[in-house]
């Protein structure tokens, strides 16, 4: 069984070219603004700026009432950003919708004790987070295609934790390996090595976890040498 949510802080979910101080970023999801008006995409991509900053520094709370604080700040803000983006037409908006979304039911996650509840928010998280995947793939927006992997891909090895059939867990695993495949492939077009090296780690950590299972896993690893 999976521990509980406070004894196994996120540590792999960092993104890139988009932190903010996170002695600043309560204060820029308080004074974000939240009206429908022009401009709710700018709002939005700010604002969820700000709270996956609030988000990471969760790890580093003190306590485990910051630890919640700070957790349901970073709620907030993203609830109002799926909200801001909600209001837009634009394929991206909806994109960021997703992840934003994803996000939430991720960050409901780290809150729940109860198992069956975090079940189900962690298995929607991975889903949507999926969803948001294909979109961005769909967009021809590789960055962002990245980001959301790098930001929600921890979701599908705790997803597969939960799971107690073995093909199941192993698909989960598989389906993360090879978006992780193809968040390489496009990070790889880029000239910020950081992200790149993310990606690398991120998605050799999902065929190291399948090489007890599926032989083939380990060829895909080697191959990476090649390369």
């Amino acid at each position: 069984m999976p521990a509980s949510p406070h004894s196994q802080l996120p540590t792999g979910t960092e993104g890139h070219k988009r932190e903010l101080d996170w002695s600043e970023s309560s204060s820029s999801n308080s004074d974000a603004p939240t009206d429908l008006s022009e401009g709710s995409s700018e709002k939005a991509q700010l604002l969820e700026l700000s709270s996956y900053a609030v988000f990471r520094s969760a790890k580093h709370a003190g306590s485990l009432d910051e630890f919640g604080l700070r957790i349901r700040e970073a709620l907030a803000g993203y609830k109002t950003a799926a909200t801001l983006y909600g209001t837009t037409s634009d394929p991206e908006s909806r994109a960021r919708e997703l992840r934003s979304k994803a996000m939430l039911a991720y960050l409901t996650y780290w809150l729940e004790t109860n198992p069956s509840k975090r079940k189900r928010t962690i298995e929607q998280t991975w889903t949507i987070a999926k969803k948001a995947l294909e979109k961005f793939e769909e967009l021809g927006n590789g960055i962002e295609y990245g980001e959301t992997y790098s930001q929600l891909s921890t979701s599908a090895f705790l997803s597969a934790s939960f799971d107690w059939s073995s093909q199941s867990r192993q698909r989960t695993l598989q389906n993360a390996a090879e978006y992780g495949e193809k968040a390489i492939a496009f990070f790889s077009a880029q000239r910020d090595p950081e992200p790149l090296v993310k990606a690398y780690v991120k998605t050799a950590s999902y065929f190291g976890w399948l090489i007890g299972l599926r032989p083939c896993a380990e060829a895909r690893l080697r191959s990476w040498s090649l390369r």
